[in-house]
């Protein structure tokens, strides 16, 4: 079950009503070398937490009793980056973990172990990742099916890039983004590096006023960036 593929040391809170998912992920993140400092079963327990242990990221499920991880992640997500894990690929839950200051959003059977990892890493240098189920969620939200063409997103985006003064380079990167692309494929995509991406991204949100990517899809999709941002 060991992973590489994210640094050790990271200190995670973990919270999910289910038992068996926090031992699953408690093993994974502590097979990667990272410090599960407290497990969580509903979302008064994990703000408790969360304010007592102070961890780097908190790994939220969407739905638990005595208040949800959305309604965690509104209330942590300024001072604690906040992953949200779940099976719900509702458009409108994807947009309220968004308005909430989610640093990320995965759908149970649409990501890897690794792929948690690299989330929280992300998580917890300032970026995010949501996964391509939500991404289509967004899309599917606004209207546009996954069949969207070239022309309405070409439009979609020199709309956005034409409001907030975007460069040719971050229109490309809000393009990639909006779709769900990781920094690594949007660097493949557009034959850079990583961190040039990373880059690109930072100033990105900074022109767009938004938090991570769920937020800058929500704007790319005509939505409003989070007022927590």
């Amino acid at each position: 079950m060991e992973d590489k593929t994210a640094p050790p040391g990271l200190r995670v809170l973990l919270a999910d009503d289910n038992p068996l998912v926090c031992q699953g992920l408690s093993e994974l993140l502590r097979g990667a070398g990272m410090d599960v400092v407290g497990v969580a079963h509903n979302g008064s327990e994990a703000r408790a937490l969360i304010a007592a242990r102070r961890p780097d990221v908190a790994v939220l499920d969407v739905r638990m009793p005595e208040g949800t991880g959305i309604a965690v992640a509104a209330a942590v997500s300024m001072s604690t980056p906040c992953v949200m894990v779940t099976y719900d690929d509702e458009p409108a839950t994807v947009e309220e973990c968004a308005a909430a200051g989610a640093s990320g959003y995965l759908v149970y059977g649409e990501f890897e172990p690794r792929d948690l990892l690299r989330a929280i890493d992300e998580a917890a240098s300032g970026g995010a990742v949501v996964s391509s189920a939500a991404a289509a969620a967004l899309l599917a939200r606004a209207g546009e099916a996954d069949g969207e063409d070239s022309a309405s997103i070409n439009r979609r985006t020199r709309a956005v890039a034409e409001r907030y003064g975007l460069t040719t380079r971050e229109q490309d990167v809000l393009h990639l983004v909006a779709h769900g692309d990781s920094n690594q494929a949007i660097a493949r995509e557009l034959s850079v590096s990583e961190k040039t991406v990373k880059n690109a991204i930072h100033r990105l949100y900074i022109k767009l006023g938004v938090g991570g990517r769920p937020e800058a899809i929500a704007l790319f999709l005509g939505g409003r960036p989070s007022p927590l941002r």
